[in-house]
């Protein structure tokens, strides 16, 4: 996708920096303060913001391997097929999506699992409405037989509380693409791979 009077090369350089290049579809998005769960090639879990992905995006290619990090996500731990960024579009909105288990703040282009009356189905942010319900991460509970984070995954529906359109966000925005197709971002599950790209509103 391009911008009027922009080649798709102008495009690619100036809105996102790919880990392993090549074309993708830059729609749907999160802030980087979101926070996941990621696990490190020494088989450390922690909690970080999108921002680690700073500094795999600046590198050179050879300097920092997104290879190395896993993502909590539906089934467990994930790899990652490309981490992208961008600015928003000129007039391009944000979402905020409050829960009782706390906040979303991303585009109106990311997919989301909800579960509407008794069907889960994915929608875009722009469309989560009143009676919704987000899928959150049940975390294990504490003691020595606790299993580990990332075994027996659970997620329980919790209503969606409010929604919020704003506009005039300046900072940056960031595309993870797993290759289970999903990530638990601040508790709660969303999708990460490219739906059909349309302009944002």
């Amino acid at each position: 996708p391009t911008q009027e009077g922009q080649s798709l090369e102008t495009w690619a350089m100036r809105c996102y920096t790919c880990a392993y290049w090549r074309r993708c579809e830059v729609n749907s998005c999160l802030l980087n303060d979101t926070v996941l769960y990621v696990k490190d090639s020494a088989g450390q879990v922690f909690e970080a913001t999108l921002d680690l992905l700073e500094r795999v995006l600046d590198a050179d290619s050879n300097e920092v391997d997104i290879g190395q990090y896993r993502f909590l996500c539906r089934t467990g731990w994930t790899t990652t097929e490309a981490v992208l960024r961008r600015m928003l579009w000129e007039g391009e909105p944000l979402y905020q999506i409050r829960t009782r288990a706390g906040l979303l703040n991303l585009t109106g282009q990311q997919p989301l699992p909800v579960v509407r009356g008794l069907e889960e189905k994915v929608v875009l942010a722009k469309d989560v409405r009143a009676g919704d319900s987000l899928l959150v991460l049940e975390k294990p509970k504490l003691g020595k037989k606790a299993p580990p984070l990332g075994e027996s995954m659970s997620f329980r529906p919790f209503g969606v509380l409010e929604v919020r359109k704003s506009s005039g966000y300046q900072g940056r925005v960031y595309q993870l693409e797993t290759a289970e197709g999903t990530l638990v971002a601040n508790d709660h599950l969303v999708h990460c791979r490219g739906l059909q790209w349309e302009r944002p509103r």
